[in-house]
């Protein structure tokens, strides 16, 4: 039986902020002496489903549930993503307490270091211990380092941040053929989905681009995958009424939380961050969005799909459909509302232009979508 009590204090704490906040709790578990992998698994997993506890105790689950299987399976999520988070003796660097530092406190104490070291840049000597501390690390690993740096709620310096997420996502992506290869769906099956996306967007309401991504997009996009997108939108849709309940605004930040959501399913792609550069009225990305989509779209002819945030604002998919071995695209944006066909220039310009002035310079963000899972 599952007893809140029994963790330290400050894991209690965190306990009841909500589910957003499960790597932190697991971290101050871990350094509070509690290492048992179901142990912390129980406590992730109470933390989304807070319905469960009465006081400090949890109702466990059982068999004759009508939904025991899906929560079961969410449990075993729960696990897989916990594992790479506890330290053996000899892993992880000491906390000066003799106790070995969890994956998390890690990358926590890492931020708060840059954080503190002031400057605009990554410094050569923090790259080389963001690097230090990747060396090793299993795939599972480096997409939760990555999952706690997409979301870190505030930073200061973009540019910094942006970096360090670049440095270790870069660590396991492959190369452009490869990402482009799981991205690729055949002719017959990319069709039906395109024109069935286009349609679901265009009978939805404008202003209702997550809702249309999590209700619409998504189940039509891993239609094959409906145990892995259950339970990734699951956490996320607690995080989503977290912040709505909070007045935190929606847009690309809670896209970031529902794609990091599908990353550690294995269902999208890393993310690719396009920074802004020049002032906020007339700025544009210093990368080209263009240029990323065709580069992952670059494994035979077929169509592609990509989730996009555009400066933070809005979310939207990106479809690309390439013919004639490889030296046609066309450029389909698909929101709530429309789904408009666009060319290269049409494309950038959305990224660039439609949500000026750029007053934050926010970065734009692009996560390709997988055919099938990649653990």
């Amino acid at each position: 039986m599952f007893s809140l009590a029994k963790f330290p204090v400050d894991t209690r704490s965190t306990f009841h902020k909500g589910g957003v906040l499960w790597p932190l709790a697991v971290s101050q578990a871990i350094d509070g002496g509690i290492k048992g992998i179901d142990d912390l698994t129980n406590l992730v997993f109470f933390m989304h489903h807070p319905e469960r506890m009465a006081g400090d105790t949890a109702r466990a689950l059982d068999p004759k549930e009508a939904n025991f299987q899906r929560l079961a399976d969410e449990w075993t999520g729960f696990r897989t993503m916990v594992s790479p988070m506890v330290k053996g003796p000899s892993g992880g660097k000491s906390s000066g307490s003799g106790k070995s530092k969890s994956l998390a406190e890690e990358v926590t104490d890492f931020v708060k270091d840059v954080r503190k070291g002031g400057g605009a840049s990554l410094s050569a000597a923090d790259h080389a211990i963001l690097k230090k501390m990747l060396d090793g690390r299993s795939v599972s690993e480096i997409k939760m380092m990555e999952w706690i740096l997409v979301l870190w709620p505030s930073f200061g310096h973009s540019a910094k941040m942006n970096k360090m997420i670049e440095i270790v996502t870069d660590v396991i992506r492959q190369s452009d053929k490869k990402e482009s290869a799981r991205g690729r769906f055949d002719e017959k099956v990319g069709s039906g989905i395109h024109k069935r996306l286009s349609k679901a967007a265009k009978a939805t309401e404008f202003g209702q681009c997550l809702n249309f991504l999590a209700h619409e997009g998504l189940p039509e996009l891993f239609s094959d995958e409906k145990g892995r997108l259950a339970d990734a939108l699951k956490r996320y849709s607690k995080v989503a009424k977290e912040r709505k309940e909070k007045k935190q605004a929606h847009g690309g930040g809670t896209l970031s939380i529902m794609a990091s959501e599908l990353r550690l399913e294995g269902l999208v792609g890393p993310i690719t961050v396009l920074r802004w550069t020049g002032s906020a009225d007339k700025g544009h990305h210093a990368q080209d969005p263009v240029s990323v989509f065709d580069r992952l779209s670059d494994a035979g002819d077929g169509w592609y799909f990509f989730l996009a945030s555009a400066v933070s604002f809005h979310t939207f998919l990106i479809a690309v459909h390439v013919t004639s071995g490889g030296s046609s695209r066309e450029y389909f944006e698909i929101q709530d509302g429309q789904s408009v066909r666009k060319t290269p220039r049409q494309l950038k310009d959305w990224f660039d232009k439609e949500f000026l002035p750029n007053t934050q310079k926010a970065s734009s963000r692009i996560w390709q979508i997988y055919r099938e899972p990649a653990d």
